[in-house]
């Protein structure tokens, strides 16, 4: 069956309509760091601690995480806004600097709203996304800002929207 073009857009629409918090998942090899903003992340299971998150087949962070097998997931604040140009550095992209390691060697920004440090347990087909579920190692959170939201289409403040 061939959807068309404009079912795809309206399945767009429709799904902006639900919001979302912003997460950065990270990963480093041989020091050089990689990351890539996610949209759709969700526990999966409280025992064993598993998360879900998906990335467009085209990331080319997905052959890193396939490689390395470990990563962090760092939800963002809401002073971060929107995220700039993708040639960027992780600083200038995200407003955040790499602080700490977690456990895995994974990158950690410096002020997330939360982190997750994470081992890679599968990677499954989803279309023209892979869904990526990985086992949560270590975390921590702090409740010194609101999430970064995005919602039809825009980065919302959680208290404007």
């Amino acid at each position: 069956m061939t959807v068309s073009k404009l079912k795809i857009k309206r399945l767009s629409q429709v799904m902006g309509q639900f919001a979302t918090g912003l997460s950065v998942v990270t990963t480093q090899i041989e020091g050089q760091i990689f990351a890539q903003q996610v949209r759709s992340f969700t526990a999966v299971s409280n025992e064993p601690p598993l998360i879900l998150f998906c990335l467009p087949k085209s990331a080319s962070i997905v052959n890193t995480l396939r490689e390395h097998k470990f990563f962090a997931v760092n939800v963002l604040p809401m002073k971060i806004g929107e995220a700039n140009h993708r040639d960027a550095s992780i600083n200038e992209r995200f407003g955040q600097e790499i602080d700490l390691e977690a456990t895995t060697k994974s990158p950690i920004f410096r002020q997330p709203l939360a982190w997750l440090d994470c081992e890679l347990r599968s990677i499954q087909d989803g279309g023209n996304h892979y869904i990526l579920i990985g086992k949560v190692r270590d975390l921590d959170y702090q409740f010194a800002d609101s999430p970064l939201l995005h919602f039809t289409g825009k980065y919302q403040n959680i208290l404007e929207v």
